[in-house]
Order: C-alpha cells, then sequence, then structure tokens
C-alpha cells in the first residue's frame, strides 16, 4: 500500500508514522491494521489485499491526535480519504 497524505495548511507536519486500519463492517475476523512508514512524501506499507466488497478505512497519527475515516468498495486502485476538493473545513 502507498499512501500521500495532503494537507490545505503549509505549515502541516508530515509524521514519520501512520497507523492505517481496513476493516469489515460486519466480520472483525477481517480486519487489518498496518503501520506506514514516511518515505518522502508517501507513506508505504505491507499488507493483503482484502477482500473485495465494502471496507471501511482509518488513518491516524501514532500519538492518535487526529484521524480520517473513510469507506470503499474494493477492487479499487485509488481511496480518497477526506474531503479532497472542497474549500470548506472538514469536520
Amino acid at each position: 500500500v502507498t499512501m500521500k497524505l495532503q494537507h490545505r495548511e503549509g505549515n502541516f507536519y508530515l509524521p514519520e508514522v501512520l497507523i492505517l486500519t481496513v476493516s469489515h463492517p460486519t466480520r472483525a475476523g477481517l480486519d487489518q491494521v498496518v503501520v506506514m512508514h514516511r518515505e518522502g512524501d508517501r507513506y508505504r506499507a505491507e499488507m493483503r489485499v482484502p477482500k473485495s466488497g465494502h471496507w471501511l478505512v482509518l488513518l491516524e497519527d501514532k500519538q492518535k491526535t487526529w484521524r480520517l475515516l473513510g469507506k470503499t468498495l474494493l477492487p479499487a486502485e485509488l481511496v480518497s480519504i477526506g474531503d479532497v476538493n472542497s474549500t470548506a473545513p472538514v469536520q
């Protein structure tokens, strides 16, 4: 898995480590948690690709001071979390 983290404010600190949780809404036995390490402007981690279907995606910093939560339908090549195209603040 490769991920790019972007923020509207230029002074946002890119953490060295992110925690990615991919969970199935009804089958907890399929959930996965991986630690992603920063490599330049991207984060990388090895993980088993989840089975097709609906999945919840949680991304947070190691200290758990912030998190992004989204959902996706797999298989997919690109998954976006957060309001990437809006100028309104993300709540």
